[in-house]
Formats: C-alpha cells, sequence, structure tokens
C-alpha cells in the first residue's frame, strides 16, 4: 500500500494501514485504522493513532497525472508524547520526516523514483487530537489536547507533488506544532509539581 511505504519511509518507523476506501463513484473517501510505530526503545508501541482520515476526492484526476484532493480531515486523533532519558519520541520522527528523501512515487510499489502521479492537496485538518504526556519526571501519565492544525495548498494544479513531498510538507509542521503544544504542557506540569513540593515543605 503506497500509504505505508511512503509514511514508513518518511517516519522512519512502521506505518499500518486498515484499509482505504475510494472509490471512483464517489468523492468521499477514507483511510482506516492508520497508526505510526514509535522509534525503537520507547516504552508505547505507537506514537500516533488515527481511526479515521477522511477524504474529499476530485474522482476525475483519480485515473490522471495528477490526483487533487480538495480536503483530508482526521478529527480526534490519539497521540504519545513519551519523554525519558534525553530522548522524545515525537522529536525522533521529526528528525527522520527532516531527513527523509521526497522523491517516492505516489503509487505503485515498483515505481522508479520520480515516476507515478503527483498530488495536490488543497486543505488538511488535524482536530480534536489528544496526547498522552508520558515523562520519567511526572507521576503520572498526563492527558491533554493537542491545538488544531490546518494547512493548505500542498502543491497546486499543474504543480503537483510527490507523495514524499506531501507527506513531508504535511507531517513536519504536524509533529512541530504538536510538539509544541505538548511541550507547553510538559513545562506546566513540571512547574505545578515543584510548586506543590515547595508547598509541601513549608514548615507551616
Amino acid at each position: 500500500v503506497a500509504v505505508e511505504r511512503v509514511g514508513t519511509n518518511t517516519l522512519g518507523t512502521q506505518v499500518t494501514l486498515a484499509g482505504v476506501d475510494i472509490s471512483l463513484k464517489s468523492t468521499a473517501g477514507g483511510l482506516n485504522g492508520l497508526s505510526v510505530a514509535n522509534p525503537e526503545g520507547i516504552r508505547e508501541e505507537n506514537a500516533i493513532e488515527l481511526d479515521q482520515v477522511s477524504l474529499d476526492l476530485d474522482i476525475s484526476t483519480l485515473t490522471s497525472d495528477e490526483i487533487i484532493i480538495e480536503s483530508l480531515v482526521d478529527d480526534g486523533a490519539r497521540v504519545v508524547f513519551e519523554e525519558k532519558g534525553g530522548r522524545i519520541n515525537l522529536q525522533e520522527l521529526l528528525n527522520n520526516v527532516d531527513a527523509a528523501p521526497t522523491d517516492e512515487p505516489a503509487d505503485g510499489e515498483d515505481a522508479p523514483a520520480g515516476e507515478g502521479p503527483t498530488l495536490v492537496i488543497k486543505e488538511f485538518r488535524f482536530t480534536n487530537a489528544k496526547a498522552r504526556l508520558i515523562s520519567e519526571n511526572l507521576d503520572q501519565d498526563v492527558s491533554v489536547s493537542i491545538p488544531d492544525v490546518i494547512l493548505q495548498d500542498i502543491g497546486s494544479k499543474g504543480k503537483g507533488v510527490t507523495a514524499g513531498e506531501a507527506a513531508q510538507q504535511l507531517l513536519d509542521p504536524l509533529i512541530r506544532q504538536v510538539l509544541d503544544g505538548v511541550q507547553d504542557q510538559l513545562v506546566d506540569q513540571l512547574k505545578d509539581k515543584a510548586t506543590k513540593k515547595v508547598m509541601e515543605n513549608l514548615p507551616f
């Protein structure tokens, strides 16, 4: 499956997809049961789990050299932010994204790099996601909300991008915004923990 291959190559960990729901007769489609494995040595198996990613397609382009996706929406993703021994799982994934090649074809397991249809994604929405914050510096895991991420114009008509380029242009800002939001929450949690400890040690 192209999504699994390109995702794995971009993120540097195993990306799995339970199923694809796309029809030549409908503009609506979906990617079901998408998960991104954590880097080796991280406690939790997956870093990101998406039950369904909804697609709104221009079906007239599905058999062309440039596939146009009007919108790509994930609502309610589950993310794990794990910090231990100076390692942060999402930062490692981001490093992999930034170092990944971007000349993957959009489809065809054996297609040479740079061949195959290109992609145009007019809008990507990542909404109502939750993160589980795991840190050796906290007494327990903490659930936090992730700010919505909205990206537009990944490629443009007549100037589509490869699947690898699309993956990088989506995942880089997405992971960065998730990292920023969750790290702010981690700082707040550590401040609260330090304040509580000081209060407990007061002599009155």
